[in-house]
C-alpha cells in the first residue's frame, strides 16, 4: 500500500521516536521505567491545510500516538497508513540513524523542554519564574516559553490558574496560548530575602512551562517621545478591544501596564503576562489572594486587602497607561508622583492635562471610586461615539443629500 505523504519526514520522525525511546533506558538499554510525551505536526506530511497534531508517549518498550482532535476531520485511512509507515519503518535497523543527546533534569529524567527547545536569550526574569526567547527545534519557529518554579503540593492551584486563563484567550490583541507542561523533580537555585537568608537555597521544585507567541518589543520600549496623538490613540483602541474581549470572559487581568503589553512585528498591541489574572466571581469571590502584584499601575482599591476587586482594577490601569503615553518624557520620579495623585484623587485635570481629546475618557476611567469609575463597556460608548462623530464629519453631505432625496 503506498503512502499518500513524504516517506523521508516519516523516517526522520522514526530517528527522533528513537532517540526518545532511548531516553527511557540507560546506557546499557535497560529500562529506567521513565516516559517522554511529544507532538508532531503532521500539516505538511499529509498535505493538509490546516494543523493536525499527534501526541507520542514513548516508554522503554512502546510508542503510543494519538490524534489530537482540530476543527477540521482527517481521513482516517491516511492516518492509518501514516501510523504503519511508522511501525514498519521503526523496525528496520537502518532506520536507527544518529540519535541526538537526551538532555536531563537534575534527577536524571529526560526534560521536555530541552529536548523540543533551544534556548536563544532570557527576555525577562522574576522571583520563580523566567522567560526566554527560543527556537522549537522541530518546526525552527520562535516561541516565548515561560518557566515557573513552584511546590507542586502548595501552589498548583494557583499556578496552573495562568495556563487556564490563558487558554480562554483568543484574540487579535492578546498574547497567543500554544501548550503547557509540568515537569517534576526540577531543582532551581532560588535566592531567599536578604532579611531572612544569606545565600541561596536549591529546593526540589516542579516546573511549569507555558508556550507563548513571541512578541519582540513591550509598550513600554516605545514610549519615548515619538509617540504622536494619532498613535497614541490607534493604541488606546486597540488595548481596548483586547481588554473587552479579557472581560468578556469574565477575567480581570490585575497587573496592566506598560511592562505586560506587548507589541508584535507589525507594532499591533499584545495583552500578555496573566500570572496574578482573576476569574471573576470563581477565585476567591475576586478578592486579593496571597500573590498580588507590585505595580505603580495598581488601582486605589487593591491597597484595601479585603476590598471587593472587580474589573474596573483594570480600568484605571489602563488610564494610567494612557497617561503615559501622552506624557513620554517624565522622568519615572514626576510620573509616579502624578500616579499617585491619581490614585489619591489629587490630581489636577485643569493645570496638568494639555490633551482635551482624552480628558473625558481619563477622568471616567481614573475616578479613585470604583463605584463611578467606567466599565470596558461605558468605554465603548466613547468609542463608538468618537468613531460615529468622525464618520458624520467625513460625509454629512453625502448623507444630508441622501436623506433629503
Amino acid at each position: 500500500m503506498e503512502a499518500a505523504f513524504n516517506m523521508e519526514k516519516v523516517k526522520e520522525i522514526i530517528d527522533n521516536l528513537s532517540s526518545l525511546i532511548s531516553g527511557c533506558q540507560d546506557t546499557e538499554g535497560v529500562s529506567c521505567g521513565y516516559q517522554i510525551k511529544t507532538s508532531i505536526d503532521l500539516r505538511h506530511i499529509l498535505e493538509l491545510p490546516y494543523p493536525c497534531i499527534l501526541m507520542v508517549t514513548c516508554t522503554p518498550s512502546s510508542i503510543q500516538l494519538q490524534l489530537e482532535q482540530n476543527d477540521e476531520a482527517i481521513e482516517q485511512s491516511r492516518l492509518v497508513d501514516f501510523v504503519n509507515e511508522v511501525y514498519a519503518a521503526g523496525s528496520n535497523p537502518s532506520n536507527a540513524g544518529i540519535q541526538p543527546p537526551v538532555f536531563s533534569n537534575g534527577r536524571g529524567q529526560p526534560s521536555r523542554f530541552k529536548f523540543e527547545f533551544e534556548e536563544l536569550e532570557t527576555l525577562g526574569e522574576g522571583f520563580h519564574s523566567c522567560v526566554l526567547k527560543c527556537r522549537h527545534n522541530l518546526d525552527g519557529s520562535i516561541y516565548a516559553v515561560k518557566q515557573i518554579a513552584f511546590n507542586y503540593e502548595q501552589d498548583c492551584d494557583e499556578v496552573i490558574r495562568e495556563v487556564k486563563v490563558m487558554a480562554c484567550l483568543q484574540h487579535q490583541a492578546v498574547v497567543r496560548y500554544y501548550q503547557s507542561w509540568i515537569e517534576e523533580g526540577v531543582e532551581h537555585s532560588m535566592s531567599g530575602d536578604a532579611s531572612t537568608t544569606s545565600s541561596s537555597t536549591i529546593l526540589p521544585t516542579s516546573t511549569l512551562y507555558i508556550v507563548m507567541e513571541f512578541c519582540p518589543r513591550k509598550l513600554e520600549d516605545i514610549i519615548d517621545g515619538s509617540l504622536d496623538v494619532d498613535r497614541v490613540s490607534k493604541l488606546y483602541k486597540q488595548m481596548v478591544m483586547g481588554l473587552l474581549y479579557i472581560h468578556s470572559k469574565d477575567i480581570i487581568h490585575r497587573n496592566l501596564s506598560s511592562h505586560s503589553i506587548f507589541l508584535n512585528a507589525e507594532g499591533d498591541i499584545k495583552i500578555g503576562d496573566y500570572g496574578f489574572a482573576l476569574f471573576e466571581g470563581v477565585d476567591g469571590n475576586s478578592k486579593i489572594l496571597n500573590s498580588e502584584p507590585i505595580s505603580h499601575y495598581r488601582a486605589p482599591e487593591m491597597e484595601n486587602l479585603n476590598e471587593l476587586i472587580t474589573k474596573k482594577v483594570d480600568l484605571f490601569s489602563l488610564g494610567l497607561i494612557i497617561y503615559q503615553m501622552l506624557h513620554p518624557l517624565q522622568s519615572h520620579q514626576e510620573l509616579y508622583a502624578n500616579f499617585v495623585r491619581f490614585q489619591l484623587g489629587t490630581f489636577n485635570w485643569d493645570d496638568d492635562f494639555n490633551h482635551p481629546n482624552f480628558k473625558i475618557l481619563l477622568m471616567s476611567i481614573l475616578a479613585k471610586d470604583p463605584s463611578v469609575r467606567f466599565s470596558i463597556y461605558d468605554v465603548m460608548t466613547i468609542f463608538f461615539a468618537e468613531v460615529w462623530q468622525q464618520a458624520w464629519q467625513e460625509h454629512q453631505n453625502e448623507w444630508l443629500e441622501f436623506i433629503q432625496n
